[in-house]
This record gives structure tokens, C-alpha cells and sequence, in this order.
């Protein structure tokens, strides 16, 4: 397997971000510490900014070991409450940086189903987030019509969870957006001040 994505990697590769469920958060994590990227497959630098793992299972399958640094590159992990690999997705999310790690723990078994956005509205805000710092192209944006329809369902399912999620992209929105107007500022004066 390491073998088969490590010439993947180096024939399609760079990558923004790789995603792994179940064993393939194990392969992914196993890959995306230095000892096998670097060490054994002689690449420069891990093939991927951030991972997004799910579910994970097959602990086993890694190198990193306890005493040896985190994975440091950005995560996303996906536990669930009822999944029977439950502590091995917490062990494998202890081999990522905990300053870069962003865990949600959801109310199901070992699955993300089709329609986990719309019952887990938390996350979706906090995987919005996530891609949205971390992806190299536009950042990803839920829908209005997702915010809407997760909005009426927290309200009626967890209360105000759903108000938080919303306010939290609003107050990154509201730092992009502080951004976006100092590089106009620049700009402006590049123009009146001439090249």
C-alpha cells in the first residue's frame, strides 16, 4: 500500500490535502509522518498540507510510535461516539500536532453517511473553517441553503449549536474581509504612488 500511494504521489502529486477512513486513516497518517515520506521514499517534503481523517481504524499500521514528535501538518478528525474502533481513532489522532489538530466526534457508528452535513451542523462550520484555511485554491463555502436548513435543524435538534457554528464563520469572514481591505489599501497606494 505505502509503496503503491508513494508512486502515486510522486506521478500526480503535490496535493492540497488527503483524506483517509477507516484503515485508510491509518495509511494516512502512517504516510504523512517524516519517517516514511522522507526517510523511506526520499521525498522533499509530505505529498499533502493536511489531512482529514474519519473513523479511523487500524492503529496497528503505523510507525509512530509514543515518544516520537506529532505528524506536524493540520488534521481533521472524525470520531464516532458509537464506532467500535472508537480508541483507535483517538490513538491516531494523538500522532497529529494537538495546536493543529481540529477533532469532531459525531453521534454515530464507524460511517460518515450522505447526510452527516445536514445532521451535524457543528462540524460542517468546523470543517468549512478547516478547508478554508488550509486549501490552496477558494476557500470552501457552505451554501445559504445549508446554513438556513442546518440553522432550522439545530434549532429544533441541539439548540443554539448551530448560532455558534454561524457566528464563529462570520467572525473569520469578518478577519478575511479586515484582510482583503488592508491589501486594497496597498494596492491603492502602489497606483497613486506609481511602479
Amino acid at each position: 500500500s505505502l509503496e503503491y500511494l508513494a508512486k502515486l504521489c510522486l506521478e500526480s502529486g503535490p496535493f492540497d490535502g488527503v483524506y483517509g477512513f477507516s484503515q485508510g486513516a491509518a495509511i494516512a497518517t502512517h504516510f504523512s509522518h517524516p519517517t516514511i515520506w522522507k526517510d523511506r521514499f526520499q521525498m522533499e517534503k509530505c505529498p499533502w498540507k493536511f489531512a482529514i481523517l474519519a473513523c479511523g481504524a487500524g492503529f496497528y499500521m503505523t510507525t509512530v510510535i509514543k515518544g516520537t514528535p506529532p505528524i506536524r501538518l493540520p488534521s481533521f478528525h472524525l470520531l464516532g461516539r458509537r464506532d467500535q474502533f472508537l480508541d483507535l481513532s483517538v490513538a491516531i489522532s494523538k500522532c497529529w500536532d494537538p495546536y493543529q489538530k481540529v477533532t469532531h466526534t459525531h453521534e454515530r457508528g464507524h460511517e460518515i453517511d450522505l447526510s452527516i452535513w445536514t445532521r451535524e451542523t457543528e462540524m460542517m462550520v468546523l470543517l468549512d473553517n478547516f478547508l478554508g484555511k488550509h486549501l490552496s485554491s477558494m476557500p470552501f463555502l457552505l451554501s445559504e441553503q445549508t446554513y438556513i436548513y442546518s440553522d432550522q435543524r439545530a434549532a429544533h435538534d441541539k439548540g443554539h449549536d448551530c448560532e455558534k457554528g454561524v457566528r464563529m464563520r462570520l467572525k473569520r469572514l469578518d478577519e478575511e474581509f479586515e484582510l482583503i481591505q488592508l491589501e486594497r489599501l496597498k494596492l491603492q497606494k502602489v497606483l497613486l504612488n506609481g511602479f
